[in-house]
């Protein structure tokens, strides 16, 4: 069992597993972290990227918007923002189009 207060364990753990392709395990992994600690930037951040490879594009984007309201300095997040936006898949409502106006 992973001690839900080391959130750098659950997020290691769910980068192994996604890398092994369990997508799933890893993204139940990271939602739990996300209900456990619902103020850390860096679960949403992490959770919000898998959902992006996993081709649940809007839900991951809003995961990624969160992380940056989390933290408005994670300088990784609001890039991972702007890189999907030049893709085509960033929202209108996404923390990198709020930035410009």
């Amino acid at each position: 069992s992973i001690d839900d207060l080391f959130v750098p364990a659950r997020m290691n753990l769910a980068v192994l597993l996604s890398g092994q392709g369990r997508n799933a395990e890893a993204e139940r992994l990271l939602r739990e972290g996300a209900v456990k600690h619902p103020d850390d930037g860096g679960v949403a951040y992490s959770l919000g990227l898998l959902l992006v490879e996993m081709q649940q594009p809007a839900e991951g984007l809003e995961w990624l918007d969160r992380a940056v309201a989390l933290d408005p300095g994670n300088a990784t997040a609001i890039k991972a923002l702007a890189d999907l936006d030049k893709l085509g898949i960033g929202g209108e409502g996404s923390a990198t189009k709020k930035d410009e106006q």
